[in-house]
């Protein structure tokens, strides 16, 4: 395991897929690491840190795996950070949720979040609210001035974004105007090529904590006669975080075609 060997710079190189985006769900932050340096420094500073606390290693306790697509998947570890004599350092069970895509070097890490242990004081109210929020959501990409809706009701900055496009690239999204011009950009292509609204088909939301929830769901770009622009169906996976101010989705990840998997 490369954590418990220290080894930062094979985490970098071997887990993750820089830009990544960081999450601690017990303080609201979130933050992006843009390069496979800023991955290496950080979890330099994370061993060091766990370190001067006692740490010797780390166990897994459990694993679940959520398939997002053919080519995404979220992953909930359950684990616990030992001493050398083998006593756990408080809390003695932690939960990290990890988001990871399918690339011609393997899977890859591209968001990280560790949360609570406590589990979920409202999930069926965090599913609701959430539902309510993607309503809106879709209905400001559908009104006059769709970028600005979005941008100040729903997002928050940085962000992370994966388009359906052509190689589905992921990317970080920095600020506020990076944002309007990456979405203002995407709606004028779609609007040049006949879409006149933005339909749902499908919606599901997962919490995983107090604090961070996933939300999957599939819509259609129709044309003035109701039929669909090619894709038929796009499916999306949404990270959204409660702050301060409220939940607010901080990503934004097409999920990949089936027709797009590997032949076997």
């Amino acid at each position: 395991m490369l954590f418990n060997a220290g080894d930062a710079a094979a985490i970098s190189e071997q887990i993750f897929l820089a830009p990544v985006l960081m999450v601690n769900s017990e303080t609201d932050d979130h933050f992006i690491l843009k390069t496979s340096d800023d991955i290496r420094s950080k979890y330099q500073e994370v061993l060091m840190d766990i370190k001067s606390r006692g740490w010797d290693r780390s166990v897994i306790k459990g694993v679940k795996i959520q398939m997002s697509g053919p080519d995404m998947a979220l992953v909930g570890l359950t684990f616990s950070r030992l001493k050398k004599n083998g006593e756990p350092i408080p809390p003695v069970k932690r939960n990290a949720t990890y988001v990871f895509l399918r690339k011609p070097a393997g899977w890859r890490v591209i968001m990280a979040s560790v949360q609570p242990a406590s589990g979920i004081s409202d999930a069926a109210g965090i599913k609701t609210l959430l539902q309510e929020k993607m309503v809106r959501y879709v209905d400001l990409l559908n009104g006059e001035n769709p970028a600005q809706g979005v941008a100040n009701e729903i997002y928050q900055f940085p962000r992370l974004s994966r388009s359906f496009l052509g190689a589905r690239e992921h990317k970080a999204l920095l600020s506020k105007p990076d944002v309007l011009a990456s979405l203002s950009g995407y709606l004028k292509m779609m609007k040049a090529n006949g879409m006149t609204e933005i339909t749902v088909n499908s919606t599901r939301v997962y919490p995983v904590s107090n604090q961070l929830a996933f939300v999957e769901l599939v819509s259609s770009r129709v044309r003035a006669d109701g039929s669909p622009i090619p894709p038929a169906q796009t499916p999306f996976t949404y990270i959204w975080v409660k702050k301060p101010a409220g939940w607010k989705m901080i990503a934004t990840l097409a999920q990949g075609s089936h027709l797009e998997s590997p032949k076997k």
